[in-house]
Order: C-alpha cells, then sequence, then structure tokens
C-alpha cells in the first residue's frame, strides 16, 4: 500500500483486519498523497483513531467510514461499543443535559466548517468528539428527529427546538414525582449513563430530586 502513491479510495470493509489495522492506515496516509477517501464499513475503531482522523483532517481532505467507536482500544473479541440503550435522541439530549452543555457550544462542536449548519458527517464526527454514547448506525434516524426543514443538515435553531423540548420533557416527568421520572423512557437512560460513566472519568450531573427542591427554594 505504501508503494501506490496515486491511490485516491481505498475500500478494504470485507477484508479482515486485527483491531490495530485502522491506526495503521491512517499512520500511512503520510505515503499516499493523493488518497481521499478509506472505506472500513463496519470496522471497529478507538478514540484514539478518532482522535487522529480529525487532526488529519485539519490539513487534508480525506473521509473515512467506519463501524463502531468503542472507549479503549479495540480488540478482535471484545465488544466495548460506546452507546447507551433506548431512543438515540433521548440519550444524546439526556448525556448533554446532564453535562450541562450549553446549545451553542454543542453546535459549534459539531459545525466544524463554520457554515451555520451540521452534515452528516459533521454530526457524525460531533458526536464522537463529544463522546455522545449513540451508535453510528443511528445517526441518520438522529438527524431525521431534529432536522425540521428535511433539508439533510441541522441548523441552529433546529437543535435549540430539540434540546427544549426534551429539557421540557423531563420537567413535566419531574414534576409528577420522583418514582415516575425513575420509571420513565428518560429516568432509565438517566441512571444507565451515571452508571455506565461512573468510572470513566466523565462527570455527568445527577438531577436529584433534593437537590432540585433545594434550588427552587433558594
Amino acid at each position: 500500500m505504501k508503494r501506490n502513491s496515486t491511490l485516491e479510495v481505498l475500500r478494504i470493509g470485507n477484508n479482515p483486519i486485527t483491531a490495530q489495522g485502522p491506526m495503521f492506515i491512517l499512520q500511512s496516509l503520510k505515503s499516499i498523497p493523493n488518497i481521499k477517501y478509506i472505506d472500513l464499513h463496519l470496522q471497529p475503531v478507538d478514540m484514539d483513531f478518532v482522535s487522529s482522523l480529525i487532526t488529519c483532517q485539519k490539513t487534508r481532505d480525506i473521509h473515512v467510514t467506519y463501524g463502531k467507536v468503542c472507549l479503549k482500544p479495540a480488540t478482535g473479541d471484545e465488544d466495548s461499543t460506546m452507546y447507551i440503550k433506548g431512543d438515540p435522541v433521548t440519550v444524546m439530549f439526556e448525556f448533554t443535559r446532564m453535562k450541562a452543555v450549553d446549545v451553542l457550544d454543542l453546535f459549534i462542536t459539531f459545525d466544524t466548517d463554520g457554515s451555520h449548519s451540521v452534515t452528516w458527517e459533521e454530526f457524525k464526527e460531533g458526536v464522537q468528539v463529544s463522546k455522545i454514547p449513540v451508535r453510528m448506525r443511528d445517526l441518520d434516524t438522529i438527524i431525521k428527529r431534529i432536522d425540521i426543514n428535511l433539508d439533510g443538515e441541522i441548523n441552529f435553531s433546529e437543535l435549540m427546538i430539540a434540546q427544549k423540548e426534551h429539557n421540557l420533557r423531563v420537567k413535566r416527568l419531574m414534576d409528577k414525582g420522583e418514582r415516575v421520572f425513575i420509571n420513565s423512557e428518560v429516568g432509565v437512560i438517566h441512571q444507565e449513563l451515571l452508571d455506565w460513566f461512573k468510572d470513566k472519568g466523565v462527570f455527568l450531573k445527577n438531577y436529584s430530586f433534593l437537590s432540585t427542591l433545594q434550588a427552587s427554594e433558594n
């Protein structure tokens, strides 16, 4: 592969490669200056690969398709996929709510080219950089649910409306009482997020009813 300096498209998705294969391919790009597209199909990658890819894309025009993103370096015989089961839209906005992420900051993270709209590829990269625990195959579902004007991209107002709808849904559930919230879809995802990230160095705010009550009284 290193000898082929004219290669522009590399498709190896159907070829058996090791868990370290994607990083090796990425590191080999210096010897393949003309390559513009790499298709890894469903090959799992880790966060080191994602970070290296984003760094690479800052200096050259290249697109890579791949499969699941793992929290730790992927191995050939285990599944440490970075996602929480449940409705992906709910997972995304409950995660950002628990991290107290401002919707403008989230949009800026996604909108890498400053076009004021987020493409599918930008959304994919933004989800990975922000460590939002949803599966890559669910991104189409998320975009379709948020994309009000059906142009295939997400603008700031669409993202803000979706986040506000989620926060309002949470408030209505909390107003009905702790038991209702805990047993709801949002409540289940809320607890799974706390359990999943408690030992992974990611701080998530646990919106307990006691602290909410105290905040409203102050």
